[in-house]
């Protein structure tokens, strides 16, 4: 399935609220979407435990391209737009950023991602060459990806649906 057994918050973690509990089903949704949707990504990392700064989900692709996907619960009606993408701040893309790294060594070592795919994504976030996806899920709608490359920030889809 390209899902990795690097859990964060671990199999057994059960967030104390119900808010919290939605909003990780959420991001196991994402992750299980992206190996099922994207079978050239390899998910390196998700389920960190709530409050946790950093990517909700992070893959690779055979490339080395690293993707960070953000997963915004709403429990009501609510569109995600542009004003609501991940790590908008430096220091919060650079805390991303040194996470993602830290996680596709990880994957590399252990096998799950090639050492030519973990090696070129390693240089791509030193680099600062990332996409970053932020996506509605549960009631929200719509998504924002934003293209980083040198450091040069564009959003490159706000995507919409109804």
């Amino acid at each position: 399935m390209g899902l990795g057994s690097t859990f964060a918050a671990g199999r057994d973690y059960q967030p104390d609220n119900e808010s919290h509990r939605k909003g990780l089903r959420g991001e196991y949704g994402l992750a299980n979407d992206i190996a099922r949707h994207f079978p050239a990504h390899t998910v390196v990392e998700f389920g960190r435990k709530a409050g946790e700064r950093g990517p909700d989900v992070i893959s690779v692709d055979r490339n080395g391209e690293v993707h960070l996907w953000d997963s915004k619960w709403r429990g009501s009606d609510t569109s995600i737009g542009p004003g609501a993408r991940a790590h908008q701040t430096d220091d919060s893309f650079e805390q991303a950023k040194e996470h993602a790294k830290r996680s596709i060594r990880e994957a590399t070592q252990s096998g799950r991602l090639s050492p030519e795919a973990g090696n070129k994504a390693v240089e791509n976030m030193k680099s600062r060459n990332v996409t970053i996806v932020t996506v509605g899920t549960g009631s929200a709608r719509n998504g924002v990806v934003e293209q980083i490359v040198g450091g040069e920030r564009t959003v490159v889809h706000p995507e919409r649906r109804p």
